[in-house]
């Protein structure tokens, strides 16, 4: 589906093209009536320079993360910046659980693998 991450195909989906996506699965799983995770990606810390399609920028994966949770997202998946996690987790503590690519950060008390 497009737009892919890629910074081949087209960059990142605009955020309100992601909101309807995620609105649409949270529909999908009402009319189903049964238990659904909704993961939302945010490939904004993914740079083109790495082969992705976002910026890099922590502050706009944040501002991604929070309209990805007011359109129904039950957790927020971040690749591929290990660094960025600890920032990220403050960010959404109490709202969402953060998930990323299997880094284990030192010192910040949990192992995402």
């Amino acid at each position: 589906m497009n737009p892919k991450h890629s910074r081949h195909v087209n960059g990142l989906c605009a955020i309100a093209d992601q909101q309807a996506r995620i609105d649409a699965a949270v529909r999908a799983r009402a009319d189903m009536g049964r238990d659904l995770v909704i993961i939302a990606r945010c490939d904004e810390l993914y740079p083109s320079e790495m082969g992705g399609g976002g910026t890099g920028s922590l502050e706009e994966a944040i501002r991604r993360g929070h309209a990805y949770l007011e359109a129904g997202a039950d957790v927020l998946f971040f690749p591929p910046r290990p660094d960025a996690v600890p920032d990220l987790v403050k960010a959404f503590a109490g709202k969402a659980p953060v998930a990323t690519m299997g880094f284990t950060i030192p010192g910040a008390g949990f192992n995402m693998m």
